[in-house]
Formats: structure tokens, sequence, C-alpha cells
């Protein structure tokens, strides 16, 4: 059996595509609204309940697959049914055009108000935040190399943690200053030139702004690991905190996500490189942002986009499971994850061969 969905109702198809049963949805604006957004946020109107008294193998929409345990068939299978039933349909059973409108309309004001109060959203906009303030403070620390290294131009090897080279210059200024005994010795047989009281206190500002934008970006940080943690539990216990919010930013948010196959998850962040690679032939990315997941990031390189393809898998169950408040599989996904990398290990230990170097000879112009 074979349900197909639409605006007016759904159709419930047997093997060869023949009606078996019809479900019109009333036709006044705010009760179809109705039953369009809770097939939106997941929930199988009682309109449809019908539907659970018929083996369904396959259904056009997401909400009612799941419901039914059925799986959800492919864009083409829905588009050759629309073309045989659902038009047809449509055209006998069809709404009046300020009908869809009102529905259409009043639709979209109910998901931006549950998206205008959604905590992912938040989190979203916090970790943006953390990436603009990191590009900053780099700013900062590179201007602050170059302006602070004509007087002590050392201290960048010494200290090469950008926000620690930051609070040394704000908090001692003058390079003789400096009390921390393997910095002072540096000091005192420094290269660099000696700087006015003025020009120092004029760095150290600069320094005194990257070092507040960090505690800044310590502080989103924190409200970040806090928030994902409650809404995204078993995605932040597999990549962490910081990860799960840019996957739910660059998703638009943790429905989306969860909405999302694997192969999509695998290159969330890799976009350019992928358009890149269908538009001129390059070699296509493995992996997108979860590249910063330790275990991808010091893995082999032949390791890395088998890595990915097997974390990205169980980040997609764990996103559904988050979105539907299933409870905690983490633990159970985590062995997985081990387990598999330990099999790639063994499996790969050497780099693939190269392509064999086409032989010389042959015909010549």
């Amino acid at each position: 059996m074979k349900v197909i969905t639409a605006v007016w109702g759904a159709l419930l198809l047997d093997e060869d595509d023949k009606v078996q049963l019809k479900i019109a949805f009333p036709k006044d604006p705010e009760s179809l609204s109705d039953i369009m957004f809770q097939l939106d946020q997941g929930v199988l109107p009682k309109e449809m309940e019908a539907l659970r008294d018929h083996d369904v193998a396959v259904c056009d929409n997401a909400t009612v697959a799941e419901s039914l345990g059925c799986r959800q068939m492919s864009l083409g299978d829905r588009q050759d049914l629309i073309k045989k039933v659902l038009t047809k349909a449509d055209a006998e059973d069809g709404l009046e055009f300020d009908i869809k409108r009102g529905v259409a309309i009043e639709l979209v004001r109910r998901q931006l108000k549950v998206a205008a109060s959604s905590k992912d959203l938040s989190i979203s906009q916090a970790i943006n935040s953390v990436d603009e303030l990191d590009q900053t403070i780099n700013l900062f620390t590179e201007r602050l190399v170059e302006w602070y290294g004509i007087h002590f131009p050392e201290l960048e090897a010494l200290v090469p943690d950008n926000v620690a080279y930051c609070e040394t210059i704000a908090n001692y200024g003058f390079r003789e200053d400096i009390d921390e005994p393997r910095v002072a010795e540096a000091a005192k047989n420094s290269m660099g030139a000696q700087m006015s009281a003025q020009d120092i206190e004029e760095i150290k500002k600069l320094a005194r702004a990257a070092v507040e934008l960090a505690r800044t970006r310590q502080e989103f940080s924190d409200y970040i690991e806090e928030n994902v943690t409650l809404i995204a539990p078993n995605m932040t216990a597999l990549v962490g905190p910081l990860i799960t919010a840019r996957l739910m930013a660059l998703a638009g948010g943790l429905r989306n996500l969860a909405q999302k196959p694997a192969s999509t998850i695998q290159m969330l962040g890799a976009e350019k490189a992928l358009f890149r690679h269908l538009k001129t032939g390059a070699k296509p990315p493995k992996h997108g942002i979860i590249f910063q997941w330790p275990d991808i990031h010091n893995a082999k390189p032949w390791h890395r986009g088998k890595i990915a393809r097997t974390l990205a898998s169980e980040l997609a169950i764990a996103a559904r499971v988050d979105y539907r408040s299933g409870g905690m599989v983490a633990d159970e996904l985590s062995k997985k994850i081990e387990a598999r990398i330990k099999e790639i290990k063994e499996k790969y230990p050497y780099p693939p061969r190269g392509k064999a170097k086409a032989k010389r000879g042959g015909r010549r112009k």
C-alpha cells in the first residue's frame, strides 16, 4: 500500500496505484492549517488515524511515514504518482485559490512563531557570534604581533596562544616589566627597539580589547554548551557542544538537521568545495564541519573520509532521537563509531596506491 498526501487530503493506493481509501480534509482555512501544521511538526492528525488500520509500505510524507512505521518514497516516485493519480484527484476535489492562499499564509505564520521561540535558533546565532569573535580576536592578535613586535619580536614564539599573548601585553606593556622567568630572560636579550610610554599605552589598549572579546567569547561558549546539552544531548555526547551547534546553525535548526540524510550532514560546511567539484570536476570533499572532530582531524588522510561517513551516519540517528526526545542512545552510537574506526585502521593500515602511470610509447603524431 502507498499513501500520498495533498492539501485537500490523502489517498491510500494499492500496488496498481488504484485508490483504496480517500481521506478528505476540512475545507475551511483554519482547520486545514491545523492539519498542515501538525504534519509540519511531526504529528499525525486525527483525520489520518484511519491509515493505521492498513499495511502501508511507503508514503510521500515524512511525518506520516514515521508515524506508520513505513518507508518514505523518493522524490522521483512521488512525482510519478502525482502525474498518474494526484493531479486528477486534485482537479476533481480541488480547493479554491483563496482557501489555499489562506492556508499557506496561516501555516507560515505559525511556523514563524515556532521558529521565533525556538532555542536552537538562538544557539545558531550564538555559535555564529563565536566564530565572528574568533575572527576579530585573530585580526587583533595579528596587528599586535606586528605592532608589539617592533618592541619585543621574540614574544610571539614564547607565547603562541593568541589570548595569552594579548593578556601578556595588556598586563605588562614594556618587555622589561614582564616577570615570567622564561619571557623575562628573552626580554633582556631582545633585538626589539625601545618604544615610548605613549606607544606602549596605545598597544595595551588594543590588547585589552582583544582580551575582553576573548572573555565574551567564553561566555557565549558556556551559554552554547549549557543549552545545546539540553536540546541535543546525544549529538553533544558524540561530537561536543560547539560542533553540534555549528551543525544546527548550518542546517537551520535541530528540526531541519533531523530531517537530513547522513550524506548531507557529512558535507555541511563544505558547500563551496562541493559546488567547485560539480562545476570544475575538482576533487570532491570528504567532510565538512565535522572535520573539527578530533578523531577525524587527527586521522590519517586516507582514513578521514571513511570515518566521516561513519560519524555522519550516527549523527543522523542522534539528531532524530534528540528532536523526537527519544532518550539517550549516545553510548550505543559511540561504541559503534569506535568499533568502526578500529576496523578502518586495521583494514587500511597503508595509503591506497596511486593510479598506475600510463605506459610510454604508442603511435607518435
